[in-house]
This record gives structure tokens, C-alpha cells and sequence, in this order.
């Protein structure tokens, strides 16, 4: 969901919409015959039905701005807090024409104070192991609140058999 919300820019609103053919193209799941399977849709479905049940707890890992202040988060929220699907009803009765994700207060306050970097999508996709995904989607985040940190992944990586990731 971060990759759809890099090109939009700050503030990000309080909900996104998708296509599920979007999300299954940036993943690179299979397609056969030019088109992606019933079940690749079922099981994008339920991924983001998983997304929205899962909580996280945060012992002052988030952080957002108030009257130019950090706040550090200290709870257990969800990400995302509801996933609405085409032709399903709105809380207002309305039946969506779009997918739906509304994002959850405490995360879209860090995103919007951009104490969380979005990850970097084509460099995480040239990473060759998942251990390697991992430590980048870990430290990205500890790479904003720490301007001196950069992470080079070497030998594991991309094509060109070095990757370098930095704040930007």
C-alpha cells in the first residue's frame, strides 16, 4: 500500500483506493493468458482482510508531530483499520465503485510527519533473499530517525551485486 501512496505525496488522505489487478501487477504474481487467476484475487482478498486484523504494538516506535512536537506512540492499533471491496456499503450506505483501505490514525500521523519513509520498492524487489527484504524493511525506518545510518547490502542484492540504501 506504501508503493500506491509514494507518488501522492504529503499529506496522504485518510483512505486509498486500488484495484486489486494494481496490487497483484506490482507484486508480480503469475499471470496466464495476459490475465491474473479468480484465485490470485481471492487470495489478495484475503491478504488485506489479514492487514486489517493485525494489530501492532507500539512502545514509542511510531512518532508523530503536535504544535511542532514529537509525540512517540505508546498503544496497539491497527495499520489499517478497514479494507472495502467493489460494490460493498459504505458506513454513509453508499456502495463503493473502488476498493477501499483506510489507514489507521497513528499510522497515517507517522506517514504524514514522515517519521516513516515509505520503503522503496524497486530496491526492495531487487533483493534476492528474503533475510535481506527483512533487515531493509527494518531499517529503513531506524535510517530516517538516524541520519547518519546508511545500509549497504552487498553480494545478496541486485543484479549489479550492490545495493545501497540511504536517507534521501
Amino acid at each position: 500500500m506504501e508503493y500506491l501512496l509514494t507518488p501522492k505525496g504529503v499529506p496522504i488522505p485518510e483512505s486509498l483506493d486500488f484495484s486489486r489487478y494494481e496490487i497483484a501487477a506490482i507484486l508480480g504474481l503469475k499471470r496466464t493468458g495476459g490475465v491474473y487467476s479468480g484465485k490470485s484475487y481471492v487470495d489478495l482478498k484475503q491478504a488485506l482482510l489479514s492487514m486489517v486484523t493485525s494489530s501492532r504494538k507500539s512502545k514509542g516506535v511510531f512518532c508523530y508531530l503536535e504544535k511542532g512536537e514529537k509525540r512517540w506512540v505508546h498503544d496497539v492499533f491497527h495499520l489499517y483499520e478497514r479494507v472495502v471491496f467493489v460494490g460493498e456499503r459504505l458506513p454513509d450506505g453508499t456502495v463503493t465503485k473502488k476498493n477501499l483501505i483506510y489507514f489507521g490514525d497513528w499510522y497515517l500521523r507517522s506517514l504524514n510527519t514522515w517519521y516513516l519513509k515509505p520503503l522503496d520498492f524497486a530496491y526492495w524487489k531487487c533483493l534476492r533473499s528474503d533475510i535481506a527484504r527483512r533487515m531493509y524493511e527494518y531499517s529503513i525506518n531506524f535510517a530516517v530517525s538516524n541520519p547518519m545510518y546508511v545500509l549497504v547490502v552487498e553480494g545478496s542484492a541486485c543484479p549489479r551485486n550492490s545495493c545501497v540504501a540511504s536517507k534521501s
